[in-house]
């Protein structure tokens, strides 16, 4: 008796320790985290599951209550339309939907014997929220990924025009830069007293037409929203994609921390409410919301590329 449970007592323990050395690797690639601190920390909190071939792993409509490291094995993931995408070891299944808030969008179906890693939102949140290190690095690192395929995609899947924003002109107020705040990601799906904190810090920045905003190469130290006219990414004299009040310049992709590869430029008269990064992120430490709104918009911008055929590389999380 003594032996079976000194048996089951180490299975349970190779298990975990098999557990941990995957995220470990998995998330090794975020820029910023603690890999170790962070896999320990997901180790403790996943639970396998195993699936047979032709196996569903959950259906269109389902509640989106959790997400799925494949270990080994492969899923693939189909959609009303028929169109379909197959995921194999190192990827994540489900985390579009969670990140999204909204019940599943397509089937998942195991294509092959596989072994998964099955993480509950809630845990996955906690986990963000208990680390802003490792929360940071995911933001940098799908960040990055979403970025550099919207640049493959020559910008035409940038959210470029806030059809409910109107041009605010001139010097603007508190409470209007609050309203312009608050109309943009990730402010949208925070609360209000985030906005108003940003706000306080944000300052306005205006450019003649033809100006340059900021230069292909220049470090990226701020997150700018469009307040008044047009400005332009540009590569290499190539217009990539125009912004228009209400936009966040170069989407939420930009807040990877990395050089710009692009440069802007107003087209025309132009004002933009800037938020120096290192600021922004220590809002965001304090108010949770933001980043769970920050990585809900990555997930709808990643998801559209995706649909587009060409989905950005996938980042550890």
């Amino acid at each position: 008796m003594r032996s079976e449970t000194i048996s089951r007592e180490s299975s349970a323990s190779a298990l975990q320790v098999g557990r941990e050395l995957f995220l470990r690797a998995f998330l090794g690639g975020v820029s910023g985290a603690n890999a170790g601190a962070s896999a320990r920390r997901l180790a403790s909190r996943v639970s396998d599951l195993w699936l047979p071939e032709g196996k569903s792993l959950y259906e269109i409509g389902d509640p989106s209550e959790d997400h799925y490291f494949v270990v080994s094995g492969e899923i693939e993931i189909r959609g009303a339309a028929g169109e379909s995408r197959r995921f194999g070891e190192r990827s994540i299944v489900g985390l579009l939907d969670v990140s999204q808030e909204r019940p599943r969008s397509r089937r998942a179906v195991a294509t092959a014997a596989s072994h998964l890693l099955r993480l509950s939102a809630q845990d996955w949140y906690d986990t963000l929220e208990d680390d802003f290190e490792f929360a940071l690095g995911a933001i940098h690192g799908i960040g990055r990924g979403v970025f550099t395929s919207h640049l493959a995609h020559s910008g035409r899947f940038f959210n470029t025009l806030a059809t409910t924003t109107k041009p605010r002109k001139g010097a603007l107020s508190f409470v209007e830069r609050t309203l312009l705040l608050r109309a943009a990601p990730p402010f949208r799906k925070a609360s209000v007293q985030a906005a108003v904190e940003v706000a306080g810090i944000a300052r306005l920045v205006t450019r003649a037409a033809g100006e340059a905003l900021f230069s292909a190469g220049d470090a990226k130290r701020s997150y700018y929203v469009v307040a008044d006219g047009t400005v332009a990414l540009v590569d290499e004299g190539r217009t990539i994609a125009e912004f228009h009040p209400g936009a966040v310049l170069g989407g939420l992709g930009a807040l990877a921390a990395e050089p710009w590869p692009v440069m802007a430029r107003a087209v025309n008269a132009a004002t933009v409410v800037a938020v120096e990064l290192e600021d922004l992120f220590d809002v965001m430490e304090e108010h949770f919301d933001l980043v769970r709104g920050a990585l809900s918009e990555l997930a709808r911008e990643r998801e559209q590329l995706a649909t587009a055929g060409d989905e950005p590389p996938r980042p550890s999380p």
